[in-house]
């Protein structure tokens, strides 16, 4: 049916006052909002480590840590990162099943390997290698030896974008592998709620999708959590049998069901002490530097939970250090995190104190 010249004019009359206020808001200027740097029973540390382009880390304990850059170089501290020496090793994306074992990859100018380390990450050995122009998952590891990772292709064609992810599955520490292709779908992220129960998430051909594992990821079928108005997820942790995804939802019971949380403003990642104690740090307010400066400083946030996620209580007004994008737990104590600084490509080390756990 046609519209009516009165009605088309109406309806160009009202988009343009529309777009003529959002326009105009857009030209206030940003106002100077006063920093809140008052965070009860956390303590924050910014912490020298001779590179300022943080890319990933990761820490076996309390003293011994490993770092990379954007720029593929590699760190390792052996004294709680008070001190960093820079190494040889060049592996990234790094997983340990106690002191000695861990995995990682490692990727050289020709070629990306999964490599593998018995000695605490002194010397690594190539055990696969990735085939080219693919992507991969994190990679999964458990007592019992068992190790696994998605590999991901994607090609693109005039008429389409295909995905294809290969599971590898190794029950002897990667000395034999078994292999099986998921059509459709590249998976990135997976974790376990116990030596059985996993998940995995990642894009496919139409939307996100969600795969769940119960025999401790030999196989994998597509999770369906539309009833609870879930349609995808983009990431999934889990501590213990506390799972999250998406900052949104949240189970107690290793994923047999999941309650929706409360409204978070920080967009870091979530860990749950225990049921009912829960934390997140991010990135915050965006205000300027002060009032006389049209500099704009983004602050760091943080987000405490004593209710299991349902309401939460946030500071997102945080001036002492950058926002914080990555955060790894050592125990319910004690954290790292990366904080970049405004113009996101220098990236800091911080611990992070808990004292009323």
């Amino acid at each position: 049916m046609k519209k009516s010249v009165v009605q088309f004019s109406f309806e160009r009359t009202a988009f343009c006052i529309l777009f003529l206020g959002i326009l105009l808001f857009s030209c206030f200027p940003a106002k100077y909002i006063k920093p809140d740097n008052h965070v009860p029973g956390i303590r924050f540390t910014r912490l020298p480590t001779g590179t300022s382009n943080i890319s990933g880390f990761y820490f076996l304990n309390e003293r011994k840590g490993f770092l990379w850059t954007i720029y593929g170089e590699y760190y390792k501290t052996e004294n709680g990162a008070l001190s960093w020496t820079k190494t040889n090793n060049k592996v990234y994306g790094l997983v340990f099943r106690n002191e000695k074992a861990g995995f990682g990859f490692s990727q050289l100018p020709d070629k990306k390997l999964l490599v593998k380390t018995e000695d605490g990450g002194e010397t690594w050995q190539p055990i696969y290698e990735v085939p080219p122009h693919s992507s991969c998952s994190n990679i999964s590891i458990d007592e019992q030896k068992r190790v696994l990772f998605f590999i991901n292709n994607t090609s693109v064609t005039a008429q389409n974008t295909r995905h294809e992810s290969t599971l590898l599955y190794s029950e002897d520490e990667g000395i034999n592998w078994r292999m099986e292709k998921y059509d459709s779908l590249n998976i990135f992220s997976l974790d376990f709620a116990d030596k059985n129960i996993g998940f995995a998430t990642g894009p496919s051909n139409k939307n996100r999708v969600i795969l769940k594992t119960l025999d401790g990821g030999k196989s994998w079928k597509p999770l369906d959590l539309s009833s609870l108005g879930i349609s995808g997820v983009y990431s999934i942790r889990f501590h213990q049998e506390i799972g999250v995804i998406d900052n949104a939802w949240k189970t107690n019971d290793k994923g047999q069901t999941w309650q929706k949380m409360g409204r978070l403003t920080a967009d870091g990642d979530v860990h749950f002490i225990d049921s009912k104690k829960g934390y997140a740090f991010g990135s915050g307010k965006i205000s300027k530097v002060s009032r006389k400066s049209d500099m704009l400083q983004t602050y760091a946030s943080v987000s405490y939970t004593g209710d299991g996620g349902a309401t939460w209580n946030t500071n997102d007004k945080i001036s002492i250090i950058p926002p914080i994008t990555q955060v790894f737990f050592i125990n319910d104590a004690l954290a790292f995190g990366i904080a970049f600084s405004e113009d996101y490509y220098k990236g800091e080390l911080i611990r992070i104190d808990i004292t009323n756990k």
